[in-house]
């Protein structure tokens, strides 16, 4: 396969379904060039698999060799993980011991109101499927499916069911949805809370991250290059 031009490199990516990120990186660059500088070893590996694939032998000894890259990244970021979930415990109980009773007592409230909804709407779909039932095993029983027939059956069921339906469905809502807000505005301003006190630990740990991330994204980019040098085969 000959080296691709930047146009045509940025058409197979598309077709492919890559990122935009790996999209944008790869502008203005042959696929050959893309190779040969490309520090993403997961991007590397993503479209390799996609236009080639590895030989046995080749995936063998990748998977060998990144190994110990793998280990090494996983040591150092473990003392990261664990500071971070640590830092991040106390925040998520609190945010979950401020939001239980909230949840609880929003499901009491609207659990009779659930119940009385199933209760209504109960002989309504079994009526339905009742009638539905004999269309339905004569519809399956024809070897080649007969849809408009079937749709011309089945239609007024469908528009009777739904009009039954329609008021049960209006006089949940009607009970539920002040329900629901009550529940959102007292949830929103405690969730709003929990993300501003998580978003600076979050954020630490990104910053401790990724610098250990690029690092290792870059020697399984080299590791692939040493395994398929040139992309162009």
């Amino acid at each position: 396969m000959k080296d691709l031009s930047s146009e045509e490199l940025q058409k197979v990516l598309f077709d492919l379904g890559a990122c935009q990120e790996a999209r944008d990186w790869c502008k203005g660059k042959t696929s050959a060039q893309a190779w040969d500088k490309c520090q993403r070893g997961d991007w590397m590996l993503w479209v390799e698999g996609k236009l080639w694939k590895f030989t046995t032998e080749q995936l063998d000894e990748y998977d060998a060799k990144r190994k110990p890259i793998d280990d090494e990244y996983i040591a150092k970021c473990e003392p990261i993980w664990d500071e971070y979930r640590a830092k991040r415990k106390p925040i998520d109980d609190e945010h979950d011991a401020m939001l239980k009773p909230i949840d609880d007592e929003y499901w009491t409230k609207s659990k009779p109101i659930e119940d009385e909804y199933d209760a209504k709407c109960k002989p309504i779909r079994d009526e339905y499927r009742a009638k539905l039932k004999p269309i339905d095993d004569e519809y399956l029983a024809k070897v080649k499916p007969i849809d408009d027939e079937y749709i011309a059956k089945l239609k007024p069921i469908d528009d009777k069911y739904h009009a039954k339906l329609k008021p049960i469905d209006d006089k949940y809502h009607a009970k539920l949805n002040p329900i629901r807000d009550e529940y959102l505005a007292k949830r929103n301003p405690i969730r709003d809370e929990y993300y501003a006190k998580a978003k600076p630990i979050d954020d630490e740990w990104n910053a401790k991250v990724k610098p250990i991330f690029d690092e290792y994204e870059v020697k399984c980019a080299n590791l692939i290059r040493s395994i398929v040098p040139n992309l162009v085969k």
